[in-house]
């Protein structure tokens, strides 16, 4: 399976906000062996926490609706996040995000189900930092 030498593992960081703990933990854990990984499981220490990420994975369903759609707003209008990752059964309701100006290329909404794996090569296709280290790889 492809893992990521740790000297370059720990130059990206990823937060993973999702209310259910033991899903969380499971991504968690199968992005630790490639990126530097942290799980939030409430939405107010989403607020501030993952403004410090390079990656957010945010499971928003298991939250208010309206709360989630206002961390959402915040990391989109936030420049130091470079990738944000809604995973979600409601689709329609955080695809209204991408027009945000300059999100199109930064924010990606996903049906679920969504396998870890998936997420990780979403990461890698997406942060061109992780994308240029990988293609070091072969």
């Amino acid at each position: 399976m492809f893992q990521v030498p740790p000297s370059r593992r720990r130059s990206l960081s990823v937060t993973v906000v999702r209310s259910e703990p033991q899903v969380a933990d499971g991504l968690a854990d199968y992005l630790k062996r490639r990126v530097s990984c942290r799980v939030l499981l409430a939405l107010p220490s989403a607020k501030k926490g993952p403004l410090t990420s390079d990656v957010v994975v945010i499971y928003p369903d298991g939250f208010k609706a309206a709360q989630a759609a206002r961390v959402v707003k915040r990391l989109v209008g936030n420049p130091t996040v470079c990738l944000i990752i809604v995973v979600t059964a409601a689709v329609e309701r955080y695809r209204v995000f991408e027009s945000v100006r300059g999100a199109s290329s930064r924010l990606l909404v996903l049906q679920e189900p969504v396998w870890p794996w998936t997420i990780f090569a979403t990461i890698q296709s997406g942060v061109p930092k992780l994308r240029q280290a990988a293609a070091n790889l072969c």
